[in-house]
């Protein structure tokens, strides 16, 4: 309840600071949509059933493409 609650929450600040929320795409402009797509993609996946050990681990590699592209 909490975690969808802070979920829906940041999203709709995310909408606020116009940042695009949808699915994780090579055009990021900034290190921190980066980031925070990666997260997004991290709820998405866990709230379509993957478990969250598979979906951490993807979340581990979508940041580590970030700080590769951000140095």
């Amino acid at each position: 309840m909490v975690r969808k609650l802070l979920a829906t929450a940041t999203l709709a600040t995310m909408g606020l600071l116009g940042v695009q929320v949808g699915p994780a795409s090579a055009v990021g402009t900034t290190r921190h949509e980066c980031r925070a797509r990666a997260h997004e993609n991290y709820r998405t996946r866990v709230n379509n059933g993957q478990d969250r050990a598979t979906a951490r681990r993807h979340l581990r590699a979508d940041l580590q493409r970030c700080n590769r592209r951000f140095g």
